[in-house]
């Protein structure tokens, strides 16, 4: 039986994230199966109804102003105001094209609707209304908006006014979660069909969504069975099954054993030792230059120390201890010793992150790191790391440029960043952008990743798993300590963290 984890096959309330593409297949093969495609958009304009009467009595608001598109998206707002009519609700509706204009199945929502619409709409008659529902473009928008729709949200911006999208807020790509152009809706709800987009998981889409409700429209999953769903967002139900357990029986040596190399900037490599030992490694050994011995010593006596200062690496690895994981590069130089380094720890086949330092030492020498990468490793760059690696990746988004880098180098690749994306070769990207992380904008939080995805791998968890379950605890822990977050405070509130994984996730 296939892993969960690695599952392609669409599977509804589950992690998976649709492209547009994949919405309208499922669309057209429900459509095929004898749904109706107005039925269908009836039922998405009675959801959002709904979703809007809640709104407007939770909040005390009255009046409503529905923004129509010329298309699909246009004919939810019209059938939205059709089912808001019938429960007595003021509405109106501004169409941003000719209603003579209408095609399909919005011309038909429409002629349901059956009041009058506006073309035009200035600033003060937008003063009236309490709730907006934007209702223009769905998640398939693929150009700029006009200048008039642009003038349009600056005063309903400018107004504060609530607003309610349809799908997604219009402006934003369903597919990357960009802006297209320079303006957007900023909604504070969004109510989208049958299963979220990754448009609703990215930055800044997934702030501009506000508050995200998926609703049933009549979709099911068997429409969705030619589905090749690669994209999951992060959430401890991918990977808790397989998360570390302590019990009675436990002791250090069944909790694995995680090689740290010490790089010249000491405090990295403590930092990513501890947060080994923090996630359960039960030992960590560092391999530094004896003038560190003492720091390392006093600053975390529970680290073995290794300290030699000719030390044959092969010899290391062929001794008696045996090593679970390896961390290279936090606090490394990007020196040609790095580069020699790196190439003898990776041709040993232990799993393995390269970070920082180890990775910059690469920058004009791609050729003989990808040489010597395998499936048993993982790049954890940041943008900036990343784009010395892979320049000619460094203009797409994360999602893509994760994949095309994890394909082009044979390793998995972790893409750090606002929209963080672990990638594997085969093309399953897991984007990590919940718990909300910006805190983790400070410096050494990188180390600390590093430290934890390593002391995963070393009590035999996946490579893959270890690397989305390293960054969701990571974002966790950042996000519940708050503002003001050092590095040193990851580890602080790490434990508590995991605690709430075993206890609160089921």
């Amino acid at each position: 039986m296939q892993d969960p984890f690695f599952k392609t096959k669409f599977k509804k309330n589950s992690n998976f994230l649709l492209s547009v593409s994949d919405m309208y297949r499922i669309d057209k093969k429900a459509i095929e199966d004898g749904s109706s495609s107005l039925k269908l958009m009836s039922n998405a304009g009675k959801k959002v109804a709904e979703h809007s009467e809640k709104i407007l009595k939770k909040y005390g608001l009255k009046n409503v102003l529905i923004l129509c598109g010329p298309g699909n998206n246009g004919g939810d707002g019209y059938f939205a105001g059709h089912f808001l009519k019938q429960n007595s609700i003021p509405v109106d509706v501004f169409s941003s094209i000719d209603t003579k204009e209408l095609r399909g199945d919005a011309k038909e929502a429409f002629k349901i609707f059956s009041s009058n619409v506006t073309t035009k709409i200035t600033a003060s008659e937008i003063e009236k209304y309490d709730l907006i529902i934007d209702a223009l473009f769905g998640a398939g928008l693929s150009r700029p908006l006009n200048k008039c729709l642009v003038k349009l949200i600056e005063n309903i911006k400018r107004k504060k006014k609530f607003v309610l999208a349809v799908d997604i807020p219009s402006g934003i790509s369903g597919d990357t979660g960009k802006i297209i152009g320079k303006y957007c809706f900023q909604a504070d709800h969004t109510v989208t069909f049958f299963n979220p987009k990754v448009g609703h998981k990215c930055f800044p889409g997934k702030e501009k969504c506000g508050e995200l409700e998926v609703v049933d429209i009549g979709l099911k999953p068997k429409h969705a069975h030619k589905i090749i769903a690669n994209i999951k967002y992060n959430s401890p139900s991918l990977w808790k099954a397989s998360f570390p357990k302590k019990t009675w029986s436990s002791h250090k040596y069944k909790h694995g054993h995680s090689l740290i190399f010490a790089g010249e900037m000491l405090g990295a490599t403590i930092l990513s030792c501890l947060a080994a030992l923090r996630v359960g490694a039960g030992l960590v050994s560092v391999v530094c230059n004896p003038n560190q011995k003492s720091v390392l010593s006093l600053i975390a006596p529970s680290i073995i120390v290794i300290t030699d200062v000719n030390l044959d690496i092969n010899k290391l690895f062929n001794g008696k201890i045996r090593y679970d994981s390896i961390v290279f590069g936090p606090g490394t130089l990007p020196t040609k010793k790095t580069r020699d380094t790196a190439t003898l720890i990776l041709s040993q086949n232990i799993p393995t992150v390269l970070d920082a330092g180890a990775i910059t030492a690469f920058e004009k020498y791609r050729k003989a790191l990808f040489s010597v990468l395998h499936k048993n490793v993982i790049l954890t760059p940041h943008f900036g790391e990343f784009k010395r690696l892979f320049p000619e990746f460094s203009n797409m988004d994360n999602l893509q440029a994760s994949f095309f880098a994890s394909q082009n180098s044979g390793a998995l690749c972790l893409l750090k960043g606002a929209n963080t994306t672990i990638a594997n070769p085969e093309g399953i990207r897991i984007l990590s952008t919940e718990p909300e992380s910006h805190h983790l904008a400070t410096a050494g939080s990188g180390d600390v990743l590093a430290g934890i995805i390593s002391g995963l791998i070393s009590q035999g968890m996946d490579l893959f798993k270890a690397a989305s379950a390293g960054t969701w605890l990571h974002a966790h822990a950042a996000s519940d300590f708050g503002p003001g977050l050092t590095s040193e405070d990851i580890l602080k509130t790490l434990p508590k963290s995991i605690s709430e994984v075993f206890y609160s996730y089921d």
